[in-house]
C-alpha cells in the first residue's frame, strides 16, 4: 500500500509543479506583452492553471503526502513539510485575491481594446507579486524536501 500511496504522492507533486510552472510562465509572458488580447488570453490561461492543476494537484499532494507520512511512521521531515504548508497558505491567499482582481481588470481591458492603467496596476500589484514569489520558492523547497528527505 505504501508504494501505491507514495507513487500517487509523486504524481500529484508532478501535476502541481507543472501547474505552478505553467502559471509562472504565463504570468511572465503577460507582463511583457503589450497586446491587450494576448494579455487577456494569458490571464485566462493563468486562471486555468490555477483551477485545473494547482488547486486539485495541491490538494492531492497534501492528502497523499499525509498518507505517505502515516505509512512511513511519521518521519521527522514530515514536521518540516507541515510547517512549510502552514507558511504556504498566506501566499496562496494573496495570489488568489490578486488573480481575481487581475482577471477582472483583464476582461475590462479587452472590452476597452487597450491595456488600461487598472490592468497594469493589477499585473504589478504587490500582494500578487509577493504571493507568486512565495509560492514559487516554497514549491522549490517542497521539491527539495521530497528529493533530499532531511532528517
Amino acid at each position: 500500500m505504501l508504494l501505491i500511496v507514495r507513487t500517487l504522492h509523486v504524481l500529484a507533486a508532478i501535476w502541481y509543479t507543472c501547474g505552478v510552472a505553467g502559471y509562472i510562465v504565463a504570468r511572465l509572458a503577460a507582463l511583457h506583452t503589450e497586446d491587450v488580447r494576448g494579455v487577456g488570453a494569458l490571464v485566462r490561461l493563468m486562471g486555468h492553471f490555477r483551477n485545473l492543476m494547482i488547486r486539485p494537484g495541491g490538494a492531492l499532494l497534501v492528502i497523499f503526502g499525509l498518507l505517505t507520512a502515516y505509512y512511513e511512521a511519521w518521519p521527522r521531515f514530515s514536521i518540516h513539510a507541515i510547517i512549510l504548508l502552514v507558511i504556504f497558505v498566506p501566499f496562496m491567499v494573496m495570489t488568489v485575491k490578486g488573480l481575481h482582481k487581475l482577471e477582472a481588470a483583464g476582461a475590462e481591458a479587452v472590452k476597452s481594446g487597450s491595456v488600461t492603467p487598472e490592468l497594469s496596476a493589477a499585473m504589478r500589484a504587490r500582494p500578487l507579486v509577493i504571493g507568486d514569489y512565495g509560492i514559487g520558492v516554497i514549491t522549490v523547497l517542497f521539491l527539495l524536501m521530497m528529493l533530499l528527505k532531511p532528517t
